[in-house]
């Protein structure tokens, strides 16, 4: 598998993770991210892992649920 389809296919496992514990969050992260930094969430999720929950704590103004959702996107569990 080459890299952008090995980054497409991780892109879509954090989507569909996201989507089951809290729909509609990531096409709104992704223009929180836009706004903000001028690059798509998924680039940051690939490239900034650091820079990943910065972005949540900013966007639920609370560590606790930046930290739960941070989790979630970096878990290997399905």
């Amino acid at each position: 598998m080459d890299r952008s389809k090995d980054s497409q296919s991780r892109i879509e496992v954090i989507r569909s993770k996201l989507n089951r514990v809290v729909p509609g969050l990531y096409p709104i992260l992704d223009v929180f991210c836009r706004q903000l930094y001028g690059k798509s969430f998924s680039d940051i999720v690939l490239s900034d892992r650091e820079r990943v929950l910065e972005i949540l704590k900013k966007f639920y103004g609370d560590t606790a649920p930046a930290e739960i959702i941070a989790n979630l996107i970096f878990s290997n569990n399905n």
